[in-house]
């Protein structure tokens, strides 16, 4: 209550916790008739206030504040809230009046860098957050060997090409399990090999761009060149020589190099011209009056015989030994060897 003098009142009214903030308040003073006690509005009076906090909003995407990179098409979420706030207008990569809080979401964005501004406001000032999405394509890149992507298996000492494309890269290197093929590279080009050792050989390209990078690799299996021996036991044996009580012929053989299992053909070739062909397997073989089938193996016909060996390898290989030979004779003019 205030107190007037000659028409003129003075009053004063600390308002602190009276009004709620963000609320319009409407406030009048009345003066009291001093002679009938009734009360009325003084003139000028009637006042509308409003206590406002300052304005705040948060703005994200994919509920992370700042900059995020997605890979083109990307999809994405924008969301806000507010606080304090009258109205809320998107300005940047987006436009438009904005509830105080919500959520747009964006789909099939191609590659660009896209800001998005929120700014909230009330009477008394304005709020402004920000984020950035990067949208790019990531880098991708083709290596192949011989055109083809591999494994690839080849015969020492091998040759061949190594060629790659990429897309979107800014840079590439090589590696290789061997050593032979390292450093930086352009982004398509081609690389001929040569020499390569037997062993199993792995080659990696990785690409890059400021934002990720990719790798491809292929394999090369160098394999040794397929090889094999064939030995005769006796270079000289009697004409059915069991029958003296004297040992019959016996094939041994040896194959290197190619790519297990293996596959024998051992073939025979007697004094009269008539063939045939024993089936072996393994790295090492042999061919015995036991395991042949005739006691008398290489002994029954009078003269020169001859023998030698198909090899065939997993791979494909092919590989014929050089022939041995023996005699057989129906006296022992020759003694044992």
């Amino acid at each position: 209550t205030g107190t007037c003098t000659g028409g003129t009142c003075g009053y004063s009214q600390d308002l602190w916790g009276l009004i709620s903030p963000n609320v319009q308040h409407t406030i009048r003073v009345q003066g009291q008739n001093p002679y009938n006690s009734s009360w009325f509005d003084l003139s000028g009076t009637n006042k509308t206030i409003r206590c406002s906090l300052p304005p705040s909003v948060d703005l994200k995407v994919n509920n992370q504040d700042g900059t995020i990179h997605l890979t083109s098409p990307a999809q994405y979420l924008l969301s806000w809230t507010s606080s304090n706030a009258d109205t809320c207008t998107a300005s940047g990569s987006w436009a438009g009046t904005k509830g105080q809080s919500g959520s747009t979401n964006y789909t099939g964005i191609t590659t660009g860098s896209y800001t998005y501004t929120l700014t909230c406001s009330n009477p008394i000032g304005s709020a402004s957050d920000s984020v950035t999405v990067i949208v790019y394509n990531p880098p991708a890149v083709d290596l192949k060997v011989n055109n083809t992507d591999g494994p690839l298996t080849l015969i020492s000492p091998a040759s061949f090409t190594l060629s790659w494309i990429s897309r979107d890269a800014t840079n590439c290197s090589a590696a290789s399990s061997n050593g032979s093929w390292v450093g930086n590279v352009v982004v398509a080009g081609n690389q001929p090999m040569s020499g390569v050792p037997t062993g199993t050989h792995t080659y990696t390209i990785t690409c890059s761009n400021q934002y990720e990078s990719a790798s491809d690799s292929v394999t090369v299996i160098v394999i040794a060149p397929l090889r094999g021996t064939i030995a005769v036991t006796y270079a000289r044996l009697l004409l059915f020589a069991p029958s003296l009580d004297q040992p019959a012929q016996t094939l041994t053989g040896e194959v290197t190099g190619g790519v297990p299992p293996y596959s024998i053909l051992v073939r025979v070739r007697a004094p009269s011209g008539a063939q045939f062909s024993l089936n072996r397997n393994g790295s090492t073989w042999s061919v015995t009056p036991e395991n042949s089938g005739d006691l008398n193996f290489g002994t029954t016909e009078e003269g020169i015989w001859t023998a030698w060996a198909d090899l065939t390898d997993d791979f494909g290989q092919t590989y014929r030994t050089s022939s041995v030979v023996w005699e057989v004779a129906w006296h022992p003019v020759h003694g044992r060897p």
